[in-house]
């Protein structure tokens, strides 16, 4: 192929490569791989397993994540040796866990543990195994939790019961990494656009048809990502709409999860902001006129900036 540019003209001998779907493409770059793995694997193969053997030895294979309290549960991960992914389990609180230290959780009797997911055996007969998110019901009955098995960062959701380890018919496709429950009935989800990116917010009535989900919230512009999580209260799922320089949030009520969402603040230019609840009021965060930002209370039943009480302002 011969190009010309600014009177000066050459000629690509490898303008044929740029074809990916070319069949004689495809098996020239095949052809290329075997002879640099050839290549490769000759010179290094000895270098190769000691340095694998050297890092696979600096980790512990057999580990237990701190516990977290949660409901009448303590939630963590272990992994045994020969696993290649975690193991996630809980055992029942009891007064006077919150006291313990990490070994002495360890020593507790081992007959109220529960295996409640292992992914271990969902990779299993899968050349890639990713497990984004899990999220447990908040009557802890369930637990819901996205994978990708292809490597495209686009996640199927599954919903397990578990107390009996059954995976329910509800299935989710084509989901991003955001996964919520709203309460023990009402999972929302995010759906991706052709750019990858996070733009719709669908809200699933557990033991129906996803063909039946609601959009509850959709982004036209194409520079802001949606994101979901419940605020630390739990009275609220807290969506967030942002660029990289601006951004909203809106709010759910957990208690009225088909409730419309309730915007806290409207996007402004160069404004960014972050919102928490308790008791009768939000706690927002934001840089509006203050570049190291400023703390508010603002009403939790609505109103607008004007109603806000400035508690620690720029410095």
């Amino acid at each position: 192929m011969t190009r010309t540019a600014f009177d000066d003209t050459c000629v690509d001998d490898y303008a044929w490569l740029r074809d990916k779907e070319d069949p004689a493409v495809r098996a020239h770059m095949q052809a290329e791989r075997e002879h640099a793995e050839a290549v490769i694997t000759a010179c290094t193969h000895d270098l190769r397993g000691r340095l694998y053997a050297e890092m696979r030895g600096r980790i512990k294979e057999d580990e237990r994540s701190l516990p977290v309290k949660d409901g009448p549960w303590l939630y963590y991960t272990l992994t045994e040796i020969g696993d290649e992914y975690p193991r996630h389990c809980r055992r029942p609180w009891q007064p006077g866990h919150e006291g313990l230290e990490l070994d002495a959780i360890e020593a507790l009797d081992p007959s109220g543990e529960q295996l409640y997911l292992d992914e271990n055996q969902l990779a299993e007969d899968h050349e890639y195994f990713d497990l984004s998110v899990l999220a447990v019901s908040t009557d802890h009955r369930l637990c819901a939790y996205a994978i990708d098995t292809t490597g495209d960062e686009v996640y199927e959701v599954h919903v397990r019961d578990l107390d009996g380890g059954v995976i329910l018919d509800d299935r989710l496709e084509g989901c991003a990494d955001e996964l919520v429950w709203g309460d023990d009935r009402w999972l929302f989800y995010m759906r991706l656009d052709e750019r990858h990116r996070p733009w719709q917010l669908w809200r699933h009535h557990l033991g129906h048809d996803p063909a039946e989900d609601v959009l509850v919230f959709q982004e036209d512009d194409d520079r802001f990502f949606l994101s979901i999580h419940r605020s630390r209260s739990d009275a609220f799922l807290v969506l967030s709409s942002a660029s990289h320089t601006s951004g909203e949030q809106w709010l759910i009520p957990t208690a009225d999860p088909c409730a419309a969402p309730v915007l806290v603040a409207a996007r402004e230019a160069d404004v960014e902001y972050q919102v928490e609840h308790r008791g009768e009021h939000l706690y927002i965060v934001d840089n509006r006129g203050a570049r190291n930002f400023q703390l508010w209370r603002a009403p939790v039943h609505g109103g607008d900036r004007s109603d806000w009480e400035l508690l620690i302002p720029h410095r």
